[in-house]
């Protein structure tokens, strides 16, 4: 972060689609100076719980087809993670 110049700190899981551990999420936006983006695993039913520790998050796979990168959007999910997500905020 300070010597790369990092605007914000992505946090992931241990693959594509799995979320990170919520506690290394709160300890991560504790120390950070730079925002902190939960950045794989976010999903309609955990939203709740990871909006309340970090800054953002960046979806990718669990809005697509099959839950799979590269497929196509599914529109269904993403408008259901929309909506949970206005919500919250």
């Amino acid at each position: 972060m300070e010597r790369g110049g990092a605007d914000a700190i992505i946090v992931t899981g241990l693959k594509t689609g799995e979320p990170p551990l919520l506690r290394l999420l709160e300890l991560t936006k504790k120390y950070s100076r730079v925002p902190v983006l939960a950045g794989s695993g976010v999903t309609a039913e955990n939203i709740n719980r990871v909006l309340k520790l970090v800054d953002g998050v960046i979806v990718g796979s669990y809005i697509k087809i099959q839950g799979r990168a590269g497929n196509p959007t599914d529109p269904k999910k993403a408008r259901q993670l929309i909506l949970k997500t206005r919500e919250l905020i």
